[in-house]
């Protein structure tokens, strides 16, 4: 409410950057152009509603509470064929590769022998570094954190509020990623909320992010570069921050919903202590 009142043309990018939760922040609040039919209804409703320079009131979704300013308004046109046709070849393309790989992959689980170590992972782990101190080595084995994410090597991943970014990839046809993206959502949209985490739920074929009302078009390179150099041809793939990572998912096996939503927490919450 408070920030409502204070609310202006002039400071409503400033004000963006210093209280909005989400990436948008870093831009100004800026969500670029959206078209009827591109946001949820309420956020269509109130922007469509306003002239040129107007500020809405505070608008409640499923995501957060939202305040809108329309900077500008332009005409709905269409785009022909041509100039639309690398385009649509590209999804397609995408589609189709997508759909190869989940009918690929379930083949693959029909007569994969799949075997899960908890305790003897450990067992196996401890016996090789206590190896490792016998035979006079200096550099222990690296201590296993987490039973299914795994640490990438790389520098953590944060935005300029300090937040981790949490990434999630997923594809249309892709029937594990409809298996956890639920638990993903729900997770991440509960940290977000609080302000402590920046997260992003992709789907390549669009190229929208399922975590924010408007529909995206296009991935941030910074944010692709993950997946492109790390999971280039699969999915799902998740990068928590940078350092910690997934290829897959963790107890689709024994339809764990619980386990995976107690690895994430523990995962971010590794982060947010790092």
């Amino acid at each position: 409410g408070n920030l409502r009142k204070a609310a202006t043309p002039g400071n409503f990018s400033k004000l963006a950057k210093s209280y909005s939760s989400d990436r948008t922040g870093d831009d100004g609040g800026s969500l670029g152009y959206i078209t009827r039919g591109s946001a949820v209804p309420s956020i269509e409703t109130a922007a469509f509603s306003l002239e040129r320079g107007g500020i809405s009131d505070i608008v409640e979704t499923e995501y957060g509470f939202h305040i809108l300013h329309v900077t500008d308004r332009q005409k709905a046109r269409s785009t022909s064929f041509e100039k639309a046709k690398d385009t649509i070849k590209r999804l397609l393309r995408e589609e189709q590769i997508a759909s190869k790989l989940f009918n690929f992959s379930g083949e693959l689980l029909k007569t994969a022998d799949i075997r899960r170590y908890a305790d003897s992972d450990k067992d196996i782990e401890e016996g090789a570094k206590e190896a490792n101190v016998k035979a006079g080595k200096e550099a222990p084995l690296q201590e296993k954190r987490f039973q299914t994410f795994k640490n990438s090597g790389l520098k953590l991943n944060v935005n300029s509020k300090g937040q981790p970014v949490i990434l999630f990839f997923t594809s249309i046809g892709c029937s594990h990623c409809e298996w956890i993206s639920e638990t993903f959502d729900t997770v991440a949209l509960e940290y977000m909320q609080k302000g402590l985490i920046e997260a992003h739920h992709y789907e390549m074929v669009s190229s929208d992010d399922i975590l924010t009302p408007v529909v995206e078009k296009e991935i941030p390179k910074e944010y692709l570069k993950y997946k492109q150099e790390r999971s280039p041809d699969s999915v799902p793939y998740f990068n928590f921050g940078g350092i910690y990572e997934r290829l897959g998912t963790g107890y689709e096996a024994l339809d764990d919903f619980f386990a995976e939503e107690l690895e994430m927490r523990q995962v971010i919450d590794a982060l947010l202590n790092e």
